[in-house]
């Protein structure tokens, strides 16, 4: 009985984390169209915004576990890639290693956007 609740223990978060809204889009800037995945959905607490490593990495490697679908089930999560990465096109001007700033600065914008949605 004792393993059963344990493996019943283990399960249900997972089974929680998969109930959260997802949604992919993109961000469209002068320079290059940046993809990005949100899940849950705005509420009062701030939302997040992941950035990942780099330069030259999409987010797929954040998404090993069910980290931030958990987070999720309390605030609106962002995950984007970088340019000329996953989802994000590559940039039509020539990108500068200052670019990922920006990279965020819009994701930023866009989410106070999608916030209002």
């Amino acid at each position: 009985m004792a393993k059963f609740l344990l493996a019943l223990a283990m399960l249900v978060p997972t089974v929680l984390s998969a109930q959260v809204a997802h949604r992919a889009g993109s961000v469209h800037t002068p320079e290059v169209d940046l993809g990005y995945e949100t899940f849950g959905t705005a509420g009062a607490e701030i939302p997040i915004i992941a950035v990942n490593g780099g330069p030259g990495l999409s987010h797929a490697y954040m998404m090993q576990n069910d980290l931030w679908q958990r987070v999720a089930a309390h605030r609106l999560v962002i995950l984007y890639d970088q340019r000329g990465t996953g989802a994000s096109k590559i940039p039509r001007l020539r990108h500068k290693i200052s670019r990922p700033r920006e990279c965020a600065r819009s994701i930023r914008w866009s989410a106070g956007r999608m916030t209002r949605a």
